[in-house]
């Protein structure tokens, strides 16, 4: 049985292979051509795709010469709801939203549409974008809390690494100028979670002369509040 080869172009990008097409071998013989029919349809008119026998073609109005006429969209509207094919109103919606970019274009389309919403949830190919649209949505979540995951980790490893640091410092300058206070003061330091008391404590210390200054100084971390000690 003879076939008819027809090549339908949806929108003008440049790109569209004028028949026939051509494949030739690396010596210029050709090796293949291929004999098709093409329409555009940005100049077909659209009353042709509202032929009896063409109601596959509904989805396809927006992308005709009229196209972007409410008065077209409205006249596809009615027949996709005189035909009732959920997949034929999923595509019709989803065709019209890329024609219709003003804000207010596509406001009129949203309420348009409306009547049709129930019948376009019930379509395959809504609950496929609605599956591919919870995963990417899923997806961005958990990049986003991996991502600040690592940022708080990191923040905490520095606090940790300060504090750390801090701990050591205060502990090896008690034992080189005040030495009876170091064991005493030792738990007292390991307490603390907040590198800024330490950092406090520190810069005290290494203001005082004399031993009971400097238990003094060591005293005001017990006045710290309790998210400050362990």
């Amino acid at each position: 049985m003879p076939v008819c080869s027809i090549v339908i172009y949806l929108v003008k990008d440049g790109n569209a292979v004028i028949p026939p097409y051509v494949q030739e071998l690396p010596d210029g013989t050709v090796n293949h051509t291929f004999m098709y029919r093409y329409c555009k349809l940005w100049e077909l008119p659209s009353k042709l795709l509202l032929q009896n026998g063409m109601e596959g073609m509904l989805p396809l109005l927006p992308l005709t010469q009229d196209g972007t006429k409410r008065e077209t969209i409205d006249l596809m509207i009615a027949e996709l709801q005189r035909i009732n094919e959920n997949e034929l109103n999923s595509l019709g919606y989803s065709i019209a939203s890329l024609v219709f970019q003003k804000a207010s274009d596509r406001q009129w389309l949203r309420e348009r549409m409306k009547p049709m919403l129930g019948r376009i949830e019930d379509s395959w190919i809504f609950e496929e974008v609605k599956e591919r649209a919870i995963a990417k949505g899923l997806a961005k979540g958990l990049e986003q809390g991996l991502e600040q995951g690592r940022e708080l980790g990191l923040e905490q490893g520095r606090e940790l690494g300060r504090l750390e640091a801090l701990q050591d410092l205060l502990m090896h300058f008690l034992r080189l100028r005040f030495s009876p206070l170091s064991a005493w003061a030792e738990p007292k330091i390991a307490a603390v979670t907040q590198p800024e008391t330490l950092q406090t404590c520190a810069d005290a210390l290494f203001g005082v002369q004399t031993l009971e200054e400097a238990q003094q100084v060591l005293l005001e971390l017990d006045k710290k509040p309790t998210s400050d000690r362990a």
